[in-house]
């Protein structure tokens, strides 16, 4: 992250009433090639699963006003998403890091969020919501969700 925020740590983040974002946040200072957090969404379905995110990172660091993600990722390619009073813009790419999405706030910081496919088993979830924690790179992180073999792994990197 880029602000002045350095509340962030490597912990989940608490419900806050909204349902299970299953979301953990990495210790400030940003780290170069490192990401900023880990996020297990329970579907591919971006209408269901944003609330919960956008709320939880919202309460943490401010407002979000655009999310960039991997148009292969998810099931339907919005153009926008509702958060709270707010309008929520999403990019899609082709190109990017299919299990990687940048949040960028309204004000001058972005979170680099590891996205773990929803149908990971849970301890290959938990491994790398545990690597991201500890800062590990986008590549070791990578080799932990490929050892899950996961059919949407394999899809999103068939070359």
């Amino acid at each position: 992250m880029t602000s002045g925020h350095d509340d962030r740590r490597a912990t989940p983040v608490p419900d806050a009433g909204i349902a299970d974002p299953r979301l953990v946040f990495t210790p400030t200072p940003r780290v170069e090639g490192a990401l900023d957090g880990g996020w297990w969404p329970h579907t591919r379905n971006l209408a269901e699963e944003l609330p919960g995110l956008l709320a939880a990172v919202t309460s943490r660091f401010g407002p979000v006003a655009r999310i960039s993600l991997n148009a292969l990722a998810w099931d339907v390619l919005a153009e926008e998403i509702p958060a709270g009073d707010r309008v929520v813009q999403l990019v899609w790419f082709r190109a990017c890091d299919a299990h990687t999405i940048r949040l960028v706030g309204t004000g001058s910081w972005h979170l680099d969020v590891l996205v773990i496919p929803p149908d990971t088993a849970a301890a290959i979830a938990a491994a790398a919501m545990a690597g991201v924690a500890r800062r590990d790179t986008v590549t070791a992180l990578h080799s932990i969700l490929v050892g899950a073999v996961s059919p949407s792994w394999t899809r999103l990197h068939a070359g």
